[in-house]
């Protein structure tokens, strides 16, 4: 599994052909990519690491999402 943190500047053009050829890549040799934003990062952390945490589980990862420290229980998905 891979996590991005995508950026608009580099998804353009030429930049995004090559991001798809990588992920093309990746996903034969059995990867594949989460892919956030920024605002995905700031507007819902909680939720990026609430689905970055079920995908990790789902590839045999046995631990468990913690809440962070800066989150209130009635904001957080966790």
């Amino acid at each position: 599994m891979l996590v991005e943190l995508d950026g608009d500047i580099h998804h353009r053009g030429l930049a995004r052909l090559a991001d798809m050829d990588r992920d093309n890549l990746h996903a034969i040799s059995g990867l594949f990519t989460l892919r956030y934003t920024w605002g995905h990062v700031v507007g819902d952390p909680c939720g990026v690491a609430r689905e970055v945490g079920t995908a990790l589980a789902l590839h045999g990862w046995s631990g468990e999402l913690r809440r962070c420290p800066n989150c209130r229980a009635e904001d957080c998905a966790l």
